[in-house]
């Protein structure tokens, strides 16, 4: 099985390449002083093959792909792929993208240059690991996720911030609160700012794999529960993307926040079957 990245067109345009004046063939004599005047011949324009559009973005309606952090250790926050990165994005829709497209980056510390490297095969997962198609671009960041950005887009980052209390775990963005909090043995609902709706459920009791009969939810942790990393203002629009994990891989999850809250799962990667 191989990860998928998930996303929705975007709306670059293609562009014409110069066109040079046709030259007459080699051999062929040319007018001279006395000869009668060649006939004016029209220039007629060549189209040149237009350049691949960028691939379509992460969220419907949002410019951009989220990116994730290629580390050498999971531990460090990020996404162990050895020969990937710095920063990658989790598709295959790059491959007819032509190397060092000026794309940027938004984390913590602003806005820099995060050019797109090459399309490439990836591996990922248990006993070797699995083939996975990524899209690899260069820069740095501070955060396990980040926004990278087309050309002409404004961006700027977010603070997140996170709380908790025995029962509940928060995270703060731009004047909005999620909260996820156990509702029951076993079960937890990631809430939306306006504290009624429910972006993401997690019942252990209906979900949980045979024989892990003795697992239990954590809120810190990311196994079924989703964990927020990081939160941008994109155009207007703010999103908080995160991250959880699930028996066979990995989930990375966009929070729109608008007239209402949305959850957009963007991307997975099957890691080993339990």
């Amino acid at each position: 099985m191989t990860a998928l990245g998930l996303a929705v067109l975007g709306c670059s345009s293609p562009v014409e390449l110069p066109v040079t004046a046709p030259v007459a063939p080699a051999g062929e004599p040319s007018a001279g002083a006395g000869d009668a005047p060649a006939a004016p011949v029209a220039d007629t324009p060549v189209a040149a093959a237009p350049v691949s559009p960028l691939p379509p973005s992460s969220v419907e309606g949002v410019p951009g792909w989220l990116g994730v952090r290629v580390v050498a250790d999971e531990s460090a926050g990020g996404l162990v792929l050895p020969g990937a990165g710095p920063i990658v994005v989790l598709s295959e829709a790059w491959s007819a993208v032509p190397p060092g497209v000026a794309i940027r980056r938004v984390d913590p510390t602003g806005v820099a240059p995060a050019p797109f490297l090459r399309s490439q095969t990836a591996r990922y997962g248990c006993d070797g690991g699995q083939d996975v198609s990524v899209a690899s671009f260069d820069g740095t960041s501070q955060d396990p996720l980040v926004w990278l950005l087309p050309p002409g887009v404004d961006a700027t980052p977010v603070p997140l911030t996170v709380s908790d209390t025995p029962t509940a775990r928060t995270w703060d963005a731009g004047g909005q609160r999620f909260t996820l909090s156990l509702t029951g043995p076993d079960r937890a609902e990631l809430r939306a700012p306006d504290g009624q709706t429910v972006l993401h459920t997690t019942d252990l009791v209906t979900q949980r794999m045979e024989g892990d009969e003795g697992s239990h939810l954590d809120l810190k942790a990311s196994f079924m529960v989703p964990q927020l990393d990081a939160a941008w203002r994109i155009g207007g629009v703010l999103l908080v993307a995160g991250r959880f994990d699930s028996y066979e891989g990995q989930h990375y999850v966009v929070y729109t926040v608008g007239a209402a809250a949305v959850e957009h799962e963007v991307a997975y990667l099957y890691r080993c079957a339990f």
